[in-house]
């Protein structure tokens, strides 16, 4: 199922939680794969922060920039395409 996630789906999925789930003052940071999750929340504020698992590099460059062409603020992201 991970394979068939697209950046659209993660850019929805974080929409939806801002909006329904009441993370309405949440950051949310985007990072590549599950290893990443683990490294990353030791280094977050889990109460202002939530992560989002892209599960490819493309998917979380595309997902931050759908977000970013929609002025969707509190959105970062791991990762840099080369």
């Amino acid at each position: 199922m991970k394979k068939h996630l697209m950046p659209d789906d993660i850019a929805n999925d974080i929409r939806m939680e801002r909006a329904y789930l009441g993370y309405d003052s949440y950051t949310f940071l985007v990072v590549e794969g599950s290893t990443d999750e683990r490294v990353y929340k030791h280094f977050i504020a889990e109460d202002k922060c939530q992560i989002i698992v892209a599960h490819s590099k493309d998917n979380a460059i595309n997902a931050l920039a759908i977000l970013e062409k929609d002025n969707f603020l509190g959105v970062l992201g791991q990762g840099k395409r080369i």
